[in-house]
């Protein structure tokens, strides 16, 4: 519950002082389903005492340490809880370290041409997502395809992909899974691989 309860006031103090940085509640996701979704992510990295995984989180008992080692693997929830404090306290907020968080958090939005255009992403998973991209490649998103507004054509997927830089990769299937990937180099047509060999997908959510 604290979990959900920072992710929201994070989400609400950004909008609350402009700092969305482009990105509004009207043209993303559920906001509430995504603040749960990545408080379960978040959740699911702390080890309850003598349980492999937290199956039962609400029951299990943490101790000092778990949560020590949990804050430090998860960095996202430090930075989270400054920004609440730091905005929505008005403490510090022209502190170098502040501004820092912020954005890691919630990269510039290049919006769509298209006004209607909604995103397949909530607010809480753009900020989990960019949370953990290359410190470098956090200040910016831009709209490179979606089939809603380019169509489902494979030749204008590789229009709009080759040579753009990394990207993030969001895709829903017909089963309504929203999952993904993060390439780390330009996108080529090439009969060979190109990249590196770890490949990490991840669903973000079932609508």
């Amino acid at each position: 519950q604290f979990l959900e309860d920072m992710i929201g006031a994070a989400v609400h103090v950004l909008r609350q002082q402009n700092a969305l940085s482009g990105w509004t509640l009207e043209n993303t996701r559920d906001c509430d389903s995504g603040v749960r979704a990545v408080a379960a992510q978040l959740m699911s990295q702390m080890k309850a005492d003598g349980l492999p995984s937290p199956d039962a989180p609400e029951s299990s008992h943490f101790s000092r340490a778990a949560i020590e080692d949990w804050l430090y693997k998860a960095p996202i929830v430090s930075a989270l809880l400054r920004v609440v404090v730091t905005l929505g306290f008005s403490v510090l907020r022209q502190n170098v370290e502040q501004q820092k968080d912020v954005a890691s958090l919630v990269p510039r939005c290049r919006r769509a041409r298209a006004p209607a255009f909604t995103s397949l992403l909530d607010l809480p998973a753009v900020m989990f997502l960019n949370f953990h991209l290359p410190s470098d490649m956090q200040h910016k998103w831009r709209l490179l395809f979606s089939t809603r507004l380019h169509g489902e054509s494979f030749s204008q997927l590789c229009g709009h992909l080759v040579d753009q830089g990394p990207s993030l990769l969001v895709v829903r299937d017909a089963g309504g899974f929203i999952f993904g990937g993060f390439a780390s180099h330009n996108w080529e047509v090439k009969p060979r691989f190109q990249g590196e060999r770890l490949l990490r997908a991840r669903r973000a959510a079932t609508i």
